[in-house]
């Protein structure tokens, strides 16, 4: 059967007689199901507490600041805040909003006014919800016919304390989860109390609620906790080196045990002024040190008494540190000195020595 069609050709309309066979030829097209735009971002991301308080993208509708996330499991969801009850952006909740590639923000792009964002005005850190990781998974064989669970130990990034908590498989086949991809979920926790808390998990395409147990591990014992034995040592040889005019240290030297340490005062420091002043007015200096430690452990500090009664606490110093405390024209004395007793010119030591003395 023959049909009349109408064509243009060099501007005119032409009527053109065909055969209807024409028509029965199918047309040639390829059908393509839509493809989600992906992003880059790592499956390490989303493990760091900055990673749920700083928006990471833009929305490709509005423009707005939200946070972007991607799953394994195929989930692209744009979101307001990414703590329960885990509110999606509106703009792209939508999966034709998804075929857009995401705007991501990279940490050196991120401007000023990103990281400045107030997060008490965030719901879940209002509540007290705590970003989380999972540290370790393991299965439980529940037994025949029965399917499998995953016991999860949940650590909170901030704070280290460890919730374990249990996922049944129901809950896995709502989150469209399986063991694998379980760590690269979005993870949020709530301390109850000093015993329980709650674990929010979502995978981009449901969220789940699990009651958790916190894990509290026995606490090893510190030198803070244990009784400290302390031991008096008494002081010999004891020696003072008082500052020179553009000096304000005095170091007092004595030996414990046989050997050398150094005390430094500070004479700008009224307390050290005055113990140091009681040691040199003593008609019998009878110094000692109270301390955790039979021999010398320097930096560590010491009480000093002047005939058993407590004078002030100091660190314990070893004597050949001394050149670190003297003035000015102090070391140009030891300069002097040395030259003098080695050999060498020492005319510019002793005219700096000289003229810090009479400043």
């Amino acid at each position: 059967m023959a049909i009349t069609i109408f064509r243009t050709i060099n501007g005119n309309v032409v009527p053109m007689t065909v055969s209807s066979a024409i028509d029965s030829f199918p047309e040639k097209r390829t059908s393509r199901l839509p493809k989600f735009a992906t992003s880059k971002i790592s499956s390490e991301y989303f493990q760091s507490v900055e990673a749920y308080t700083i928006p990471n993208a833009q929305c490709p509708v509005c423009g707005a600041l939200v946070f972007y996330y991607e799953h394994t499991n195929g989930s692209k969801v744009y979101f307001e805040e990414l703590g329960p009850p885990w509110p999606k952006h509106p703009c792209t909740d939508t999966p034709r909003a998804l075929l857009v590639t995401p705007k991501i923000i990279s940490k050196h792009e991120q401007p000023s006014f990103v990281r400045s964002i107030n997060s008490s005005q965030t719901n879940w850190i209002n509540n007290g919800w705590k970003p989380s990781t999972i540290l370790s998974l393991k299965e439980v064989v529940a037994g025949v016919g029965i399917a499998n669970s995953i016991e999860a130990t949940v650590i909170v990034t901030d704070t280290n304390e460890r919730i374990k908590c249990t996922f049944k498989h129901s809950s896995l086949r709502k989150l469209k989860l399986n063991k694998n991809s379980l760590k690269k979920s979005l993870i949020q926790s709530l301390v109850t109390d000093d015993k329980n808390a709650t674990v929010s998990v979502h995978s981009g395409v449901a969220s789940v609620e699990l009651a958790g147990v916190i894990q509290r591990r026995p606490q090893q014992k510190t030198h803070s906790d244990a009784p400290l034995e302390r031991h008096r040592l008494k002081l010999t040889d004891v020696r003072a080196q008082l500052p020179n005019p553009d000096g304000n240290l005095t170091l007092l030297f004595a030996k414990m045990h046989g050997v050398e340490i150094m005390l430094v005062f500070d004479m700008n420091n009224r307390k050290h002024f005055i113990s140091l002043d009681q040691i040199l007015r003593s008609k019998q200096i009878n110094l000692s040190i109270y301390s955790r430690y039979i021999k010398p452990r320097w930096g560590t500090n010491i009480t000093l008494e002047l005939n058993t009664e407590a004078l002030l606490e100091l660190p314990i110093r070893a004597s050949y540190e001394a050149n670190k405390f003297l003035s000015p024209s102090q070391k140009a004395e030891k300069i002097s000195e040395k030259k003098q007793r080695y050999g060498g010119n020492s005319a510019v030591a002793d005219a700096f020595a000289k003229a810090l003395k009479n400043t």
